[in-house]
C-alpha cells in the first residue's frame, strides 16, 4: 500500500510554462483527503516549495516538502527543519575558486539568498523560478556560519560542456555533482540525494520505503526512483529515468503526474475513467 507520494517540481509536477494543471491539482487534493501523504520534492530551494504546497493545498497531514535536491526537508505548519545536510561556507568559497578560474556562471544558494559574483542571465531566471531577487556578491564574502544548500553552475550548453570535466576532476570525489539540464551543473554535499531527505519524513511516521511511490524526470530523480516502492517515469523523462522506472506516465504537459496518481492510489478520477491502461 502506498503511504507517501514524493512528487518532483520542474518537468514533473509543473508544465513546461511553470504552472500545475487543474487535473494534478486535483489528484493532489484527493490523496491527501485519503491521508496519503504527498511531499513535493525539488533541487528549489525550501522556501519556494513551502509556498507551492500551500497554495496546492497539500499542507494537511503534517506535511512536508524536501528541497535543494533533498539536502533539507521541512514541516510545512510551523517551517521547523527536520533534516538538513548542508555545504559549508569554506566548502562554498573553495568551489567557487575552481569556478572562477574557468569563467563559470554559478549561483550559491542559502536559505534566504541567491549569490552569485556578477550578472548573468542563467542566474537571475534561476533565482527568479525560486521566487527570489538574485544578490551580486562573491562567495568570499560569506559569513563562515551561513549554510549553503547547493551550488549551481549555469550557463550556454556548448560553455558548461568546455569546463564541465575541470569541475568533475577537481570535486566528484568530494561531492556530488549532476548534470540536472543541459546548462545546469549542480554540486551538493556527497551524500545529499532527494531520497535520503524522503526518507527523512518518511522514518517519522513508520513508512516504509516499499510503501513510497516517487514520480520524477531528470537525473537527480534517479536514487528515488530507484529506491521507492513504485518508481514512475514521466514520458518527457530523461533515458536513464526511464529505464530505472517502474512505470511511466504521460508527460507534464498531458497530466502525467494525475494519471500515474490516479492509477497506483485509485484515485477514481472520472476524467481518467475510459482510459486504457497498460
Amino acid at each position: 500500500m502506498i503511504r507517501l507520494v514524493a512528487i518532483d517540481m520542474d518537468g514533473t509536477l509543473l508544465s513546461s510554462e511553470h504552472k500545475v494543471s487543474p487535473l494534478n491539482r486535483k489528484a493532489l487534493k484527493l490523496a491527501d483527503e485519503k491521508g496519503i501523504k504527498v511531499v513535493l520534492c525539488s533541487g528549489r530551494r525550501i522556501h519556494n516549495l513551502l509556498d507551492y504546497a500551500k497554495e496546492l493545498g497539500i499542507d494537511g497531514n503534517e506535511g512536508f516538502v524536501v528541497g535543494n535536491n533533498g539536502a533539507g526537508a521541512m514541516r510545512i505548519a510551523d517551517s521547523k527543519v527536520i533534516y538538513e545536510n548542508y555545504l559549508t561556507a569554506a566548502e562554498a568559497q573553495s568551489i567557487a575558486e575552481v569556478c572562477d578560474s574557468v569563467d563559470a556562471n554559478y549561483t550559491v544558494h542559502t536559505f534566504d539568498a541567491a549569490i552569485s559574483p556578477r550578472e548573468n542571465l542563467y542566474s537571475k531566471y534561476e533565482a527568479g523560478l525560486n521566487g527570489i531577487d538574485l544578490t551580486i556578491m562573491h562567495p568570499s564574502a560569506l559569513a563562515d556560519e551561513t549554510m549553503v544548500t547547493n551550488m549551481l553552475v549555469l550557463d550556454e550548453v556548448e560553455t558548461l560542456n568546455g569546463y564541465e570535466k575541470v569541475i568533475m576532476d577537481t570535486f566528484s570525489e568530494k561531492y556530488r555533482i549532476i548534470r540536472t539540464m543541459p546548462m545546469y551543473l549542480e554540486i551538493m554535499k556527497k551524500e545529499v540525494t532527494k531520497f535520503n531527505g524522503i526518507m527523512a519524513v518518511a522514518d517519522l511516521f513508520g513508512i516504509r520505503d516499499d510503501e513510497i511511490m516517487s514520480i520524477g524526470d531528470a537525473a537527480n530523480d534517479l536514487e528515488m526512483i530507484v529506491h521507492a516502492g513504485v518508481g514512475v517515469a514521466m514520458g518527457n523523462a530523461q533515458k536513464v529515468i526511464k529505464d530505472a522506472a517502474d512505470y511511466i506516465t504521460l508527460r507534464n504537459d498531458e497530466d502525467g503526474v494525475a494519471y500515474a496518481m490516479n492509477r497506483f492510489l485509485k484515485l477514481d478520477m472520472i476524467e481518467f475513467k475510459h482510459e486504457e491502461v497498460e
